[in-house]
């Protein structure tokens, strides 16, 4: 389990507890310590660098932990997903599944995802990012804040009716020197942007820095 937070880890915990399932957890059992890369955001080198982890906890084997492993994503709570990751091959390995380390380093360092901090271009920098909620939203801030060393720097802003826009500005929007509100035109739950400059609003944005696109 990777999950940190102490009610939802309860439960789990609960469950675990009623079928008899062994448990191995994040923080405790096994960890990943994200690790920046030179000049992470460096105006001098303007490129997105990506980081690597370094596998930490009693239950993950020694191959694991020998050296840092790169990652293929970006950011510190890909360390956190990479370690989660290395924990359940380690427990298929117990299971006696063949999965050498260096499958594990060459998977890690390979692994893409796109619309997750993906980078579309470096000179000038865009990135597309599909955070959905406030954790990601906030998570993206982090990898944007660390990785990046632009001096002006733009949001281009849409969501769905199911998402909460109000709480991912609050902690994404400041960040940024303009936001421009839009709409998936043909996703049928996209929120208007003159709403989602409500939620703005809310969210205590400089209404300066909107820019509305109708």
């Amino acid at each position: 389990s990777g999950v940190l937070a102490d009610e939802p880890a309860a439960v789990i915990r609960d469950i675990c507890r009623q079928r008899q399932a062994p448990l191995w957890e994040a923080g405790q059992d096994f960890g990943g310590e994200y690790v920046l890369p030179p000049h992470a955001a460096s105006p001098s080198l303007p490129n997105v660098l990506r980081g690597s982890v370094r596998l930490l906890g009693p239950t993950l084997p020694a191959e694991y932990q020998s050296n840092p492993l790169e990652l293929g994503l970006t950011g510190k709570h890909q360390a956190d997903n990479a370690a989660l990751a290395a924990a359940v091959l380690a427990r298929l390995t117990d299971d006696g599944w063949q999965i050498p380390a260096a499958a594990v380093r060459t998977g890690l360092a390979q692994v893409r995802w796109p619309s997750r901090f993906e980078v579309l271009q470096q000179s000038p920098l865009v990135v597309v990012d599909a955070a959905h909620n406030v954790a990601s939203a906030a998570a993206l801030r982090d990898t944007l804040a660390t990785h990046t060393a632009s001096k002006r720097r733009w949001l281009v802003f849409g969501t769905s009716r199911d998402k909460d826009p109000t709480g991912m500005l609050q902690v994404i929007a400041p960040w940024f020197d303009q936001v421009v509100l839009t709409r998936d035109q043909n996703n049928p739950r996209g929120v208007p942007p003159e709403e989602v400059a409500q939620a703005a609003a809310g969210a205590g944005c400089n209404t300066a820095s909107l820019i509305v696109c109708r």
